[in-house]
């Protein structure tokens, strides 16, 4: 991966807590609340959680191995930085474009979704359309142009209220049910596995069934790979990417099992499948005008009030959620398209996409492109004059094929874990000095997971279960002998596409290197050649990995500066000492202020030449010296422990000037520029 342009490059300064409620915020959206509806009326609330649980299964095996390598190698475009390094470069970017279309569409389809929800209170379209389809898209817009401190604060605050409504609505359910328990001994848990015999011949069918519904409820655990080279240190990922999966299950079990307890699955107020024969029949459903259970259920309770607060409350998730996809399809785009060479006119008109607005470091260009690429489909429900039938048809083929595309995506990603982890240990005795710390074999190996001593069986779990579900369970609607085209294409349009692109890259690939005699190349050939390995995790090392400062040297070093400010020229120049380096400087070139303004060497060393990095300098703090270092910030910057402020490590050439260049041999210039 090359290094881009220096001015394109995205703001790192998301820390650990603001990465994890962006990534819940994508989560937790209309799927959440609605999606489990189709699956109870088909299975029942037996064979619901037993969906549940297998696609859970599926997504903390699929993390489990991308949260490794997102801590080790967090750079922009991961998903098709770790498919180029370990499968195939055109497999790579065939999945970027799947996953960039699953979210760009999702956008709008969230949209549309939040305007549906508005029939509770039976608001006009017209409304419908002004709120929904003009002022949500570009207000989220307008969010994602602001810097990304002002998102993440955005985002933080959104997936604290999510959290509450999930609490709130689950608690709402369990003293629903507690009431309902007390007048009726009929208790719908206790129904158990079902099979609609008008979709499904059988109860594992119907299982079967519901697993493709459900996971569309998991799809964004993956997203922490997208945040990741915005995080502002190394320790801002681990918790996010080992956790979001499992926390993920819990709300979801915690909230399902209370919608299961207070919903029949023969309800009327559940969600029309349209891939019924019999969808007329299902006119006269929807009686408290929400295929929402919570609200479903509050409504016939006679908690009208409570009901369409609840209501509100999910619109403001799913425009959440929206917002939040937004951010995830235009750094997907950004990614893709800032390594595009510029070989002619297309490729170049493509790269503008990676453009970075200056002042927010937002790649604007790839924001509006991803927000306008779906503007249409809350339009294609007004085919059928807003008919819910209609509406929920567009809804059924986007998100089945958004789900699909990203499933496919996570096999992919399980693949690349696979063939990593096989390559590490055909070259583990080969991997020494600095590349030593990625030996899985090694005592010291810092990355951690739950389930990493396992790997890569989970691996294996993730790559079969999103093919299984994905490839073959999308087809149980015909099952039962009801084929036909639009059930065909529904599941199965996304994967051709898939396929067919990859085929024509490599197509295109034999044919250029046919003529130069070169054969063509399937798969990234993993060997015992430690070199090549070497390489690819060069290449992947964007920045290298390195932990922040601890939360006790940062107070003590931003203390010290509040008093070195203040303090008189005869005070004692540190009055707070300072934590002892954890690593060796001795290749950073140093110079330093002492306390009554002049320069002088290094305190701990012999005096040294301030060391030019691009033309700027840096301030550090070392005992009671004002060291210096030069930089390419263009302004003044801590260096602690040989990092940027941000906590990363970079990987950027320096070159030497003396202090006397261009003055007059003491430093004079050195201390005017500062």
């Amino acid at each position: 991966m090359g290094a881009g342009v220096e001015g394109n490059s995205l703001r790192q300064a998301l820390r650990g807590w603001q990465i994890f409620f962006i990534v819940f915020s994508v989560i937790i959206g209309e799927g959440l609340f609605s999606g489990d509806g189709q699956a109870l009326e088909v299975a029942g609330p037996g064979g619901t959680l037993i969906a549940l649980f297998l696609v859970a299964l599926i997504a903390i095996c699929v993390m489990e191995g991308l949260s490794e390598l997102v801590q080790l190698y967090p750079a922009p475009n991961s998903i098709v930085e770790y498919i180029k390094a370990f499968v195939d470069e055109d497999l790579a970017w065939v999945c970027g474009v799947a996953y960039w279309y699953t979210w760009a569409s999702i956008v709008g389809t969230l949209n549309l979704t939040a305007a549906t929800f508005t029939n509770y209170w039976s608001l006009s379209q017209t409304w419908q359309i002004i709120a929904f389809y003009f002022i949500a898209p570009f207000s989220l817009l307008a969010i994602n142009m602001t810097s990304v401190m002002v998102f993440g604060i955005v985002e933080t605050v959104g997936g604290m209220l999510k959290l509450f409504l999930i609490f709130g609505t689950g608690i709402a359910m369990y003293h629903l049910h507690t009431v309902q328990s007390t007048a009726s001994s009929n208790d719908p848990f206790d129904d158990g596995i079902q099979a609609n015999m008008q979709l499904v011949t059988n109860k594992a069918a119907a299982v079967c069934w519901s697993i493709p519904t459900i996971s569309y409820s998991f799809l964004g655990v993956e997203t922490v790979t997208v945040v990741a080279f915005e995080a502002k240190d190394s320790r801002s990922l681990r918790l996010p990417s080992r956790a979001v999966a499992y926390f993920t299950l819990m709300l979801y079990l915690f909230t399902l099992i209370g919608e299961l307890l207070v919903t029949p699955w023969t309800s009327k107020n559940l969600p029309l499948i349209y891939f019924t024969s019999n969808v007329t029949e299902g006119s006269p459903r929807h009686a408290t005008g929400s295929n929402n259970l919570a609200v479903a259920a509050l409504d016939n309770a006679g908690y009208s009030g409570l009901a369409g607060f609840l209501n509100g409350c999910y619109i403001f998730s799913v425009l959440s959620a929206s917002n939040s996809a937004l951010y995830v399809a235009s750094r997907t785009l950004y990614g893709l398209t800032r390594d595009l060479p510029s070989h002619n006119s297309i490729t170049r008109a493509f790269r503008k996409l990676s453009t970075v607005f200056p002042r927010t470091r937002t790649p604007a260009r790839a924001l509006l492109v991803s927000m306008l690429f779906f503007f249409w489909i809350p339009f294609a429900a007004l085919a059928g004059n807003g008919d819910t039938d209609t509406v929920n048809l567009v809804l059924e083929i986007m998100e089945v094929t958004a789900s699909t595309c990203c499933l496919i995506v996570w096999a992919v990603l399980s693949l690349a874990y696979i063939r990593y982890v096989h390559w590490l240990k055909l070259c583990d005795a080969g991997l020494k000095d600095d590349f030593a710390k990625y030996r899985r074999s090694d005592p010291n190996y810092k990355v951690w997971t739950l389930f990493s001593f396992t790997q890569p069986i989970p691996a294996y779990i993730g790559l079969i279960g999103s093919l299984l579900t994905a490839c073959v369970f999308t087809s149980v609607p015909w099952w039962n002998g009801t084929f036909s085209g639009q059930k065909f294409i529904i599941a199965y349009g996304a994967p051709i596409v898939i396929v067919l692109m990859w085929l024509l890259l490599k197509l295109n690939r034999w044919y250029f290197s046919h003529d130069e005699g070169l054969a063509l190349k399937w798969w990234v050939t993993l060997d015992k050649n430690e070199g090549r390995l070497q390489r690819c995790i060069g290449d992947l090392t964007w920045q290298e990995l390195a932990p922040g400062p601890r939360r006790r040297d940062a107070r003590l070093q931003r203390l010290r500066a509040a008093l070195r400010r203040h303090r008189k020229p005869d005070d004692d120049p540190d009055p707070i000492p300072s934590p002892p380096p954890s690593r060796s400087h001795a290749d950073s070139h140093e110079l330093s202020f002492l306390p009554n303004g002049t320069l002088s060497g290094h305190p701990h060393g012999q005096p040294r030449t301030p060391s030019l990095h691009n033309g700027s300098l840096a301030e550090d703090q070392d005992g009671s010296a004002h060291a210096i270092r030069v930089v390419d910030t263009g302004h003044a910057e801590p260096e602690a422990e040989a990092e940027t402020e941000s906590g990363w490590t970079t990987k950027e050439r320096s070159s030497s000037v003396e202090a006397s260049q261009g003055g007059n041999g003491n430093g004079e210039d050195v201390r005017q520029r500062l």
